[in-house]
């Protein structure tokens, strides 16, 4: 480039380029940052909705006073739960889908291999002694798929 009345153009222009560069290097992270920052919020809430909807079920079965089995709460729950379910699992990430799929199964089709009704006999109980097994089993399937659900 020409100079002009002495001035050296070249390292104003290299200057600017380099100050250019660097803000759009800024601009990429700090958009990335932020569509991250949003993922995971919009995750922890709809892990939170989620939880929600297992948490009086867990409490039922655990403080339960009257006796009753583990199988009535979750058969008046449990379609509440399928619901929570189709709603927060968009929001898990495609590596964690298979394995929370196989939870939700175990959960509620432990019989069956194609999801479709939801099984609950096996929470039915024959007698006094295999009340706390299946509260035990229940619970221990239903923390399982809360595990997804934890926040990050």
């Amino acid at each position: 480039m020409p100079k002009e009345h002495g001035i050296d153009y070249i390292p104003y222009l290299i200057s600017a380029t380099v100050t250019l560069i660097g803000v759009y290097i800024g601009y990429l992270l700090s958009s990335r940052t932020a569509k991250k920052t949003v993922r995971l919020q919009e995750f922890n809430k709809a892990a939170s909705i989620f939880s929600s909807e297992f948490h009086q079920t867990i409490s039922n079965i655990r403080h339960n006073v009257n006796g009753a089995p583990a199988f009535q709460f979750l058969s008046e729950d449990v379609r509440r739960h399928e619901i929570a379910m189709m709603k927060f699992r968009p929001y898990l990430p495609a590596e964690r889908l298979e394995s929370f799929d196989a939870a939700w199964r175990d959960y509620a089709y432990p019989y069956d291999d194609k999801p479709g009704y939801t099984d609950m006999s096996p929470y039915k109980t024959q007698g006094v002694k295999e009340i706390k097994s299946v509260r035990s089993l229940a619970i221990k399937r239903i923390e399982r798929i809360l595990e997804f659900a934890k926040p990050i």
